[in-house]
């Protein structure tokens, strides 16, 4: 009776041992897995990390991003440049947003929006994690293309944390009204009927006031490029003059479009400081941070 008592007692212990080993080793893989794919929120370290980050795939994500409409009241005012958002994913499941960049109120609207509409696209993962999206906002023709092989600072690679941007076009054609005419009036000679007097003064103000449209040229492909050029020599000679609050509208139309370049926004900051305002602060210097972390 002994004999069996013990048996059945160290027949328990191994199946014990055996089971807490099976147990590690699951909680093990697991652990693994997520490092091998995620390394304590670092995405820069993992090129393929898509799978760890959207809930329904990664074209899921981007069919929202697509779905971006340029705003009306933006292509009017013929508004354009480089929009960064910046969204963090807490290990509660909660999404922070920042709008980094500023394209106007429009725009800024439009992508807040948007981003509203990103928040069950991402899984949750036990670090918090951030991702950065870049939308090119562009009229007539595209720019980034040109930016990349010519002005200094602009942004070529995106892996990691930095998703592929994308793009928000309206090849616009505007409608010049011109020879509008007005104050018709009509000379009889002979005999003419009141009606039949009507009848041509209403054919020569419907001729008088027909409207004639003239389509102005379009852009030039690269004309972007060409104006951020010439801009840029006009900054640097307001900063060489001293004219720091001109040099502050250049510096800022720059930034608009290569916000990428780090050395823009220390000097916006630097020139805010001087005039003693804060216009662009809420944005530029968490950009200065995503910046740096990636240099």
């Amino acid at each position: 009776m002994i004999f069996n008592y013990i048996s059945m007692k160290f027949i328990w212990l191994c199946s014990f041992c055996l089971l807490s080993l099976t147990l590690n080793a699951k909680v093990n893989i697991h652990s693994s897995s997520l490092e091998g794919g995620f390394g304590n929120g670092n995405l820069n370290e993992h090129s393929n990390s898509d799978s760890l980050i959207f809930k329904y795939g990664k074209q899921a994500y981007l069919k929202k991003i697509w779905s971006l409409q340029y705003p009306r009241e933006a292509t009017m005012a013929e508004k354009q440049g480089t929009m960064i958002f910046k969204i963090t994913i807490t290990p509660e499941g909660s999404m922070k947003a920042t709008l980094l960049t500023d394209l106007g109120t429009e725009i800024n609207e439009a992508v807040t929006a948007l981003i509203g509409s990103l928040g069950d696209q991402f899984l949750v993962q036990p670090e918090e994690y951030s991702i950065y999206q870049t939308i090119f906002f562009s009229l007539h023709h595209s720019y980034q293309d040109a930016f990349k092989s010519s002005v200094e600072g602009f942004k070529t690679d995106y892996d990691g944390m930095w998703l592929e941007p994308s793009r928000a076009e309206v090849m616009m054609r505007v409608r010049s009204v011109s020879g509008t005419v007005s104050g018709v009036s009509v000379r009889t000679s002979g005999q003419v009927s009141s009606a039949q007097a009507q009848a041509m003064i209403s054919a020569a103000e419907a001729s008088a006031n027909r409207t004639t449209y003239n389509e102005p040229k379009m852009p030039l492909e690269g004309y972007q490029l060409k104006s951020y050029n010439l801009k840029m020599k006009q900054y640097e000679k307001y900063v060489a003059k001293g004219k720091t609050k001109k040099a502050y509208g250049a510096v800022s139309e720059l930034i608009l479009f290569n916000p990428f370049d780090i050395k823009l926004i220390q000097a916006r900051r630097r020139m805010e400081k001087e005039l003693g305002v804060d216009t662009y602060r809420s944005f530029d210097i968490p950009l200065t941070v995503a910046l740096s972390e990636v240099k």
